[in-house]
């Protein structure tokens, strides 16, 4: 698994799609797993939220690591 270290601030700042593509894949698929089909229809608002606020609805900490 392709896990990266990130500052706080980074995940303050750092939207979801600028992420790495294989850690946004594995989020990507926990958030499917989580909102089926609707997915799709959050997926804009999703990749405009940074990705600290997703941690509310999956566990990104087994992704990314803080520094």
């Amino acid at each position: 698994m392709d896990n990266r270290y990130f500052t706080v601030q980074e995940l303050q700042t750092l939207k979801f799609y600028e992420l790495p593509n294989t850690i946004y894949s594995h989020i990507l698929s926990d958030l499917v797993h989580l909102f089926g089909v609707m997915t799709e229809r959050m997926l804009n608002a999703f990749n405009n939220t940074s990705v600290e606020q997703l941690d509310q609805y999956v566990d990104i900490y087994k992704y990314i690591y803080i520094l």
